[in-house]
């Protein structure tokens, strides 16, 4: 340990989680020191109330002067393949040959399926485009719009809210629903504007893109198991400034 500097030792500083997934927990961990980048963070976790620890990868070293903006010196890293809505304990642990081995726990849960069912739902039944643009023109909380399969010409725009318990639901009959929007070059296939709409079991195609959840702000929406083609930007947008977004499978 001769000639080892304090700038040497590896310091954490505080550790930060990033926002969950349903099977995934990102975690930061600050430092100071290790001028000399010796040191490694080492990773454990488990279900909280469970007495054994499950190893997970390594954190990796984050290289601040690599990138244009403005980084922290810090480890990162993440957990994988857990379960939706589940709390658990992750242990980092310093490794520094030049002294300390701080060992921090944190608690974290990932993000629960979101419900796919309203509590109070009220069905509206869809065959025709027409009856489609009315279906969403007239949506309001717990509303399930249910779309035969056929093809639909929009493109198509909805603005109303539901709520966490009884989310306004879009439901196609699988990939043979189709909304179509016509090859506009400067629309959305389907515009959403609005919190706690879901869109599942269809497929969108021919337009700018092909799902945009467009209010400011908004939350909780979910788009599940889409089929998208024939777009010019991202199938599925919303604004960065949403929470609790969930698209997936």
């Amino acid at each position: 340990m001769d000639g080892v500097g304090a700038d040497d030792r590896l310091e954490i500083l505080e550790v930060r989680l990033d926002r969950p997934t349903l099977h995934n927990l990102g975690v930061q961990v600050l430092i100071d020191g290790d001028d000399d980048r010796d040191a490694h963070v080492s990773l454990r976790y488990r279900q909280q109330e469970e007495v054994d620890w499950q190893p997970g990868p390594p954190l990796l070293r984050v290289w601040p002067e690599t990138v244009w903006i403005d980084v922290l010196q810090q480890f990162s890293g993440s957990v994988f393949d857990l379960e939706p809505g589940t709390a658990y304990e992750i242990e980092l642990k310093a490794h520094d040959p030049d002294g300390g081995g701080e060992r921090r726990v944190v608690a974290a849960t990932t993000r629960p399926i979101p419900r796919s069912e309203p509590k109070i739902p009220q069905l509206v039944e869809v065959n025709t485009s027409s009856q489609l643009h009315l279906a969403l023109g007239a949506a309001v909380l717990g509303h399930v719009i249910h779309i035969r399969s056929g093809i639909y010409d929009g493109p198509f725009a909805m603005n109303a809210h539901g709520t966490a318990d009884n989310p306004i639901v879009i439901r196609g009959h699988g990939a043979e629903t189709i909304l179509d929007g016509g090859d506009c070059s400067s629309c959305d296939v389907l515009d959403l504007q609005g919190s706690w709409i879901h869109v599942e079991d269809l497929t969108v195609r021919s337009a700018m893109r092909g799902l945009r959840f467009a209010t400011v702000d908004a939350e909780g929406n979910v788009a599940r198991r889409l089929h998208v083609f024939d777009v010019v930007h991202a199938s599925a947008k919303t604004w960065n400034s949403a929470t609790s977004i969930c698209v997936t499978m």
